[in-house]
Parts: structure tokens; C-alpha cells; sequence
């Protein structure tokens, strides 16, 4: 569906992930996800598969394998359909989901949290900055609010350009905001809960 095609431009999209998550420069450094990945029985009986399922276990095994001194890496010839989500809601859910597994997965690799994982968050906090600045900072709030008016024609223009499509460009910002927001909401959530168990 159109909504579909636009959670799949904010999941791959430069505007939202820098990309990251669509293109591959060096196959090497994939990091293998559940829905296409393939092991050997060796791999996996060395390794012992999954051991915190529905928490970003896909994610954690891909480093467990690699710190095994296993290789894994993109097959670019092969190709799996992989399904959206085909509700917003759910897409919300997804994405805040994600944000609590980056969380659950540095429990096991602490080194699994970087800079580009807290940038959702800060979209979020700047969001928020800028209804604040209306009250408070008259050239601030402009400027502010100028700036996420240039990331979102920038990001709804590629969209259009990329999907050949001005309703999928415009259902972009949307499932993008969506998705930033709620992975910048599950992200702290998750860190907050990590913190209060100890």
C-alpha cells in the first residue's frame, strides 16, 4: 500500500536513518535481522541461537556470531520480500520497540549503543525545543522551526523524487516523524528501566 511504501522510505531513507538500514557499502559489516538470516548448523550449535527472544535477539546473535570469530555478510543476490506494517499505530509500536531492543541489546554488547542511536531521541527533544521556543525565544523558535522546515521538504521532495509519488512523498514525513518520535521515546524508556534495575 501507499502507507507501506512510505514506512519503507522512512525506515531506509538518508531524511531518517542516513540510510543505513537500505544500502550496503561493504557487505562484510552486514549485520544480519531474523526475517533474512541464514546460518550454518555449526554457527548455530557454537553459538546456541537466540538467547532473549523478542528483544532485539536478531541483532544480539549478529554480534555474538561475529565476536565468535564467524563471518557474516550480505548475499546482494538474494532476495527476500520482507512486509510493513499496515497500520501507522503499529509502525509507531514497531518503531518504539526498536528503541527498547538497541536498549536490551547493549545489556549483552554495551558497545552496541553509538552516537546514531541517541539521534532519534534528539530529533524528539528538538521537536519539542521548538514549541517551547515559541514562548520563550521569538528568533530562536523561527529558526528552529526553519530548520525542521528544511528537513521536511527535504525529506517529502526525495520521497516524491524516489516513489515517483506525491501522496507517498507526503505519507513520508509522516511515517517518518512517526518513526523518529517513537524509536527517540522507546530509546530513554528503555535506558530508564536498565538504570532503575542496576
Amino acid at each position: 500500500s501507499a502507507l507501506q511504501k512510505a514506512m519503507d522510505f522512512a525506515m531506509t531513507s538518508f531524511w531518517t536513518t542516513g540510510g543505513i538500514r537500505g544500502k550496503m557499502k561493504d557487505p562484510s559489516n552486514y549485520q544480519a535481522r531474523g526475517f533474512n538470516m541464514g546460518v550454518s548448523r555449526k554457527v548455530f550449535e557454537a553459538t546456541g541461537g537466540f538467547i532473549d527472544p523478542n528483544q532485539g535477539e536478531d541483532i544480539e546473535w549478529s554480534i555474538r556470531i561475529k565476536k565468535a570469530g564467524y563471518r557474516l555478510e550480505l548475499v546482494e543476490e538474494a532476495f527476500v520480500y520482507h512486509k510493513r506494517k499496515n497500520t501507522l499505530a503499529s509502525f509507531a509500536k514497531q518503531a518504539f520497540s526498536f528503541g527498547r531492543n538497541r536498549v536490551n541489546v547493549s545489556r549483552f554488547h554495551p558497545e552496541a549503543i553509538t552516537l546514531v542511536h541517541w539521534l532519534p531521541t534528539s530529533f524528539l527533544l528538538f521537536c519539542l525545543f521548538i514549541f517551547v521556543l515559541f514562548f520563550m525565544d521569538e528568533a530562536l523558535f523561527h529558526l528552529s522551526l526553519g530548520l525542521f522546515v528544511l528537513w521536511s521538504v527535504g525529506l517529502i521532495l526525495s520521497a516524491i523524487i524516489q516513489t515517483k509519488s506525491a501522496k507517498i512523498g507526503l505519507l513520508s514525513w509522516l511515517t517518518s516523524v512517526v518513526q523518529l518520535w517513537s524509536y527517540g521515546l522507546g530509546f530513554p524508556f528503555e535506558l530508564i528501566r536498565k538504570i532503575r534495575k542496576g
